[in-house]
């Protein structure tokens, strides 16, 4: 399924609170300017409110199928993601130019 790519700009939101931000991006890849994120790629949540069962660390675990940069899919907005210790991240805010399947 398209979905579109997210990018270090995109809003995401834990399953607590918005803000996480990837820890590396793949800069040779830029959508309006911001690096694109690759499945796989590390986001450390520092963000997160909810006490012990506080977010710590998120990844797209299944992004495009047909798109690849670097020789790596690329995470878009229909992926999957993985939240420690559970959960999925939210797409808040995302650009709308460019779509990958």
């Amino acid at each position: 399924m398209p979905g579109f790519v997210i990018t270090q700009g995109t809003g995401l939101k834990c399953l607590h609170a918005p803000g996480p931000t990837p820890d590396l991006t793949y800069s040779r890849v830029k959508i309006d300017g911001q690096s694109v994120v690759l499945q796989g790629q590390p986001y450390t949540i520092t963000t997160c409110t909810a006490g012990q069962s506080k977010c710590t660390k998120g990844t797209w675990t299944r992004g495009a199928q047909k798109v690849l940069a670097g020789g790596v899919p690329l995470a878009i907005s229909t992926g999957v993601s993985l939240l420690a210790p559970a959960g999925a991240f939210t797409v808040l805010a995302v650009q709308s130019r460019v779509k990958a399947s």
